[in-house]
């Protein structure tokens, strides 16, 4: 989601209302006049313009801290093209709860940032959370600098933790990911960028070393403010994985287009953005591991996944 920018701080509290200080009215007509002096006697000199007082301080309201607090529901997890929750179709409309939080380091350029990720409908949770696909708990650093006044560079470290995972099917108590970024964006007519990231299991087992992949995702984007209070974003992205095994099976090539409009009510801080996204991905026939032969057939139509979502949040 893109936070708008505006001219009022995003501090979180009420603006305060100051009322300057009034004089009070002065009697009309002319002022006094100097008493004249005695003959052969130098004039008396001018007393000074009396000082005003300093004027009294006004209070400013509070710099904000940088704190994001973030809570998101969809019908479905999508994670690089893929339906994270599904059962059997990429169409399962398995929801999705997701707190989180960022703290932008003041004018360091740094993020710290955690999100989670919990299945909370359909029949397959207990088997999403034993297989590390559930209970997600991410921790990511991120560090974004401006290299021209229209191209900017992001680094980024995300760990994908699953501490609710079943040693027995995963091969550990606890599988981890990380995933180190680096991409280069460009503010054009419409918004550029190119990320190149390597997802990677640290647990040697088949099924956390052995889904390690090189990812490849360019991005077109556009955001407008439609009004004080309503904005618009869109975006499309390709995404291009390359697993350490080659260039085979599911979820090889990704294309996701998304829309939110974030509306804040109240001002800059608080905000709730609605959206909605297709994405699209490669799904390969259902085969039998021992004969290889073809249990359920699909075709480019199953690897269509649409969703809706919705952002509540607090800027601090």
């Amino acid at each position: 989601m893109t936070r708008r920018s505006t001219a009022l701080a995003a501090t979180g509290l009420p603006l305060a209302l100051t009322v300057a200080p009034v004089a009070l009215a002065q009697p009309a007509g002319p002022p006094p006049a100097e008493p004249a002096a005695p003959p052969g006697q130098p004039a008396p000199a001018t007393p000074p313009p009396a000082t005003e007082p300093p004027a009294a301080e006004v209070p400013t309201a509070s710099e904000p801290i940088g704190l994001n607090l973030d809570i998101g529901f969809a019908t479905a997890y999508v994670f690089r093209g893929w339906n994270m929750f599904q059962n059997s179709s990429q169409m399962d409309p398995h929801m999705l709860f997701a707190p989180g939080a960022s703290w932008a380091i003041g004018e360091t350029g740094v993020t710290l940032a955690y999100w989670s990720a919990y299945q909370i409908t359909g029949s397959n949770i207990r088997a999403n959370t034993e297989g590390a696909i559930n209970v997600e708990q991410d921790l990511i650093v991120s560090y974004d600098m401006e290299l021209t006044e229209d191209l900017g560079l992001s680094l980024a470290l995300a760990s994908y933790l699953y501490p609710a995972a079943d040693s027995n099917v995963m091969g550990t108590t606890m599988p981890v990911y990380l995933d180190p970024m680096v991409a280069l964006s460009y503010a054009a007519p419409v918004d550029l960028s190119l990320a190149v990231s390597y997802f990677a299991g640290v647990q040697d087992q088949p099924d956390i070393w052995g889904s390690s992949y090189l990812y490849l995702n360019p991005k077109v984007g556009k955001s407008w403010e439609l009004d004080e209070h309503v904005g618009l974003d869109l975006g499309l992205g390709y995404g291009l994985k390359i697993p350490n095994e080659g260039l085979e099976g599911d979820n090889i090539h990704d294309v996701t287009f998304t829309a939110a409009t974030p509306i804040y009510p109240g001002g800059p801080s608080a905000y709730v953005t609605p959206s909605v996204g297709l994405a699209w991905t490669n799904v390969e026939d259902v085969t039998d591991e021992t004969t290889g032969e073809v249990i359920e057939a699909k075709g480019p139509g199953d690897g269509f996944v649409l969703w809706a979502g919705v952002n509540l949040g607090l800027d601090i």
